[in-house]
């Protein structure tokens, strides 16, 4: 009973934290391709939890991986990507107009009287469709929907305590040691995910264990239903019978229902390998320019070798040659690029193996 609540309680204090992030996103570094809440969530999860997975894996490497240590590199990446590095190059000038900026933005709400609601609350968008209330009511509907679907089976499983679960407790805990590996060539991305998680919503192993299933369906359950309304004429109808389905249609899982919460790697490889699918098709949809494109997926790729390598090499390369087959001359340039970043990250992770 203390193991399940906490894993709500983990759960809740996550979210929180993805909210708040959501509201700076949206008041102060504005990016209008993640104004709606699940266009942030799928956006900065394929930008920044393979950013995260590398990060990790790097300092576990150099034995001297911390949450600290973590965050301070993350939020210095974070930075950079913000700011932009031509604005680092003289970053007392960019600061200077920043302030001046929102010192004149607050003197201006001072004189016109704006009361606190009016100046904490988000600006609407000038080029964007503004949906962003409809759709964060509609995304939180669809988090506790999830999460809901799969912490119900947590009284019938049988997963919890098993000699797979002791055996990949002790994995997420030898993170703490700086071992990846365990002496063999495995891959444990994914575990690594549950020790970050346990550490950034202060919770132990053992529930960031048994929580890791849980986020991953979520988290996969709405990227389904972003992809539909991604790649289909259907805002709502066919994103949503596509989530509903995935959630709760049990007897379309390939496993049995008692061991639904144990984890996947090949559905936390998707969570990123489905967004890069679809930003391969829709580029727009993430508006990078070239050299960011290559790099972000540079990066996802080898992030999704570190978690899944079913994924990356049986999965992705069909997916590749459909889209060339069929690509769009307007995103046709795109898809190079893609596919560049496919081989280059393949090539680092596999090369990463062997040595």
């Amino acid at each position: 009973m203390i193991l399940s609540s906490t894993i709500l309680i983990g759960f809740v204090r996550l979210i929180l934290l993805l909210l708040f992030l959501y509201y700076c996103n949206n008041k102060l570094v504005k990016r209008q391709e993640s104004h709606t809440l699940i266009q942030f969530i799928v956006n900065e999860w394929f930008k920044y939890g393979s950013l995260s997975i590398i990060i990790m894996f790097v300092l576990v490497q150099i034995q001297i991986y911390s949450l600290i240590n973590f965050s301070l590199i993350l939020l210095f990446l974070i930075l950079i990507d913000v700011v932009g590095i031509r604005n680092l190059k003289n970053p007392v000038k960019y600061f200077k107009e920043v302030s001046k900026s929102r010192f004149f933005e607050f003197i201006k709400n001072v004189e016109n009287k704006k009361s606190i609601k009016e100046i904490i609350k988000l600006e609407r968008p000038k080029k964007l469709k503004d949906d962003r209330v409809f759709i964060f009511y509609t995304t939180l509907v669809l988090i506790v929907a999830a999460f809901v679907g799969r912490y119900y089976f947590y009284i019938y499983d049988i997963y919890l305590l098993s000699d797979l679960w002791i055996s990949d407790l002790y994995k997420i805990i030898q993170f703490d040691t700086n071992n990846w590996f365990n002496g063999t060539v495995s891959v444990e991305g994914e575990l690594a995910f549950g020790n970050l998680y346990s550490k950034l919503v202060n919770i132990s192993p053992e529930v960031g264990l048994q929580s890791l299933s849980i986020i991953e369906d979520v988290l996969l359950s709405l990227i389904v239903f972003w992809t539909l309304r991604k790649i289909t004429l259907s805002a709502v109808f066919a994103p949503m019978v596509a989530f509903l389905t995935f959630v709760f249609l049990y007897t379309f899982s390939p496993i049995e229902i008692h061991y639904l919460l144990q984890n996947e790697p090949v559905l936390m490889g998707l969570t990123f390998g489905i967004p890069a699918m679809v930003y391969v098709l829709r580029p727009d949809a993430i508006k990078f320019k070239n050299t960011n494109y290559f790099i972000s997926f540079v990066i996802c790729f080898f992030a999704i070798g570190l978690i899944d390598l079913f994924t990356l090499l049986i999965l992705m390369p069909p997916f590749f040659i459909l889209a060339l087959m069929f690509s769009n001359r307007k995103y046709k340039y795109f898809k190079w690029i893609a596919l560049a970043a496919y081989l280059v990250g393949t090539s680092l992770i596999l090369l990463t193996y062997y040595i």
